[in-house]
């Protein structure tokens, strides 16, 4: 157990035992609804969806069976973070994903937009539409 300083310069125990300082991290927990599942499942089972789709469909079912990150992590060969971010991003989605509920193609739109790569910024275009299409004119020699 560490001891520490106090203003003038006596050491003094500290008034806790060291179990205080134990900080046991939950997962939240994922509640899906039977649709949500049975989307999710369909995605698993897709071979024409991109693979990281796939996978996170995944990561978000294991994680509604009550697996904490660590197992996901290990089960799939992934980092323990990604993991953690796709099921806070399932989470923060679930309000959206509950309202669209009653239609199915909305639903399966809607979490395949959840399971997406979030879009990332760019370099700015060297080139208006406008100057695109006059360079194109030019090369055909028209003016």
């Amino acid at each position: 157990m560490k001891r520490r300083r106090d203003n003038k310069c006596r050491w003094i125990s500290p008034p806790f035992s060291a179990k205080e300082f134990i900080i046991i991290r939950t997962c939240p927990a994922i509640k899906l609804p039977d649709k949500q599942k049975q989307i999710l499942e369909e995605i698993t089972r897709s071979r024409q969806l991109p693979h990281s789709l796939v996978q996170r469909a995944k990561i978000v079912l294991l994680a509604a069976a009550g697996n904490n990150n660590k197992t996901i992590s290990q089960e799939l060969k992934l980092q323990e973070e990604t993991v953690g971010i796709w099921r806070k991003r399932w989470l923060s989605a679930s309000g959206e994903l509950a309202a669209r509920e009653a239609k199915n193609k909305a639903l399966r739109q809607c979490i395949e937009s959840v399971l997406a790569d979030a879009s990332r910024p760019g370099i700015a275009p060297i080139f208006t539409p406008e100057q695109i299409c006059q360079i194109i004119a030019l090369g055909y020699g028209q003016q």
